[in-house]
C-alpha cells in the first residue's frame, strides 16, 4: 500500500480521483496529512505550485490568528465577534478533551 501511495503522490500533478480510490481502504500515517490537504483541495495537486501556496496559506492563517485572537479586545469587539469568540471558547475544549493541548488552562481561557 505504501508504494501505491507514493506512486500516486510522487508525480508532478496528483490525480485526485486515483487518490480518492486509494484512500478508500485507509491511508498510511506517513501520507495522511498531505492526502487530506489534497483531497480537501487545500493544497494544489500541481507540485510546482504547492510550496508557494502552502507558504501563502500559512501566512494567512498566522495573520488571522494575530488579528482575531492575539489582539482580541472584548471591550472594542463587535457583537458578532464577541459571539463568535464565545462560541469558539465553548466548543474548543469539547473538540478533544483528552488531548493535552485542550487541557491547558491558557487554551481553555481563550
Amino acid at each position: 500500500t505504501m508504494g501505491r501511495f507514493e506512486a500516486v503522490l510522487d508525480v508532478p500533478v496528483v490525480a485526485l480521483s486515483d487518490l480518492r480510490v486509494l484512500c478508500w481502504s485507509g491511508c498510511p500515517a506517513k501520507h495522511r496529512a498531505d492526502t487530506w490537504r489534497l483531497l480537501l483541495l487545500y493544497m494544489p495537486s500541481n507540485a510546482d505550485r504547492r510550496d508557494a501556496m502552502m507558504v501563502r496559506l500559512r501566512g494567512e492563517y498566522a495573520d488571522a490568528v494575530q488579528t482575531y485572537f492575539e489582539c482580541y479586545d472584548e471591550a472594542t469587539a463587535s457583537v458578532y465577534d464577541r459571539t463568535m469568540f464565545n462560541q469558539i471558547a465553548v466548543d474548543l475544549p469539547r473538540t478533544n478533551p483528552s488531548m493535552h493541548l485542550f487541557q491547558l488552562h491558557s487554551v481553555q481561557c481563550m
